[in-house]
């Protein structure tokens, strides 16, 4: 399964900066804008992200260390603290060229479920 979601402009990522970008996983099924949404546990998932723009790719694994799972899981989101956080570098991205960044979108895809 992947998510997609959209890097606006309040996420202020520039070409050529170091980001960090955290996300809260819903359970499938449920969204932010349930009255009491659910959360997915993702502790022990391998994890990758894509960001894409035009011809200009960026992925980031769990694998390669660059994305990490921190926090403590609850199903309840009030009481959830577990977040992906997604780490690039601005070595990552100062070859792309400049432009508006708000309209890229990144997915997460659990690429093995823990068992």
């Amino acid at each position: 399964m992947s998510y997609e979601s959209n890097i606006t402009a309040t996420d202020h990522l520039f070409a050529g900066e170091d980001k960090t970008l955290s996300y809260e996983i819903f359970a499938t099924g449920s969204t932010p804008d349930d009255p009491l949404p659910l959360m997915e546990n993702v502790a022990g998932f391998a994890l990758q992200w894509t960001m894409a723009r035009g011809s200009d790719t960026l992925t980031k694994t769990t694998a390669a260390g660059s994305i990490s799972i921190t926090g403590v899981y609850n199903v309840a989101r009030a009481l959830n603290t577990q977040r992906v956080v997604v780490t690039i570098l601005d070595t990552d991205t100062e070859s792309f060229p400049a432009g508006r960044y708000r309209s890229l979108s990144s997915a997460w895809t659990p690429a093995v479920r823990p068992s």
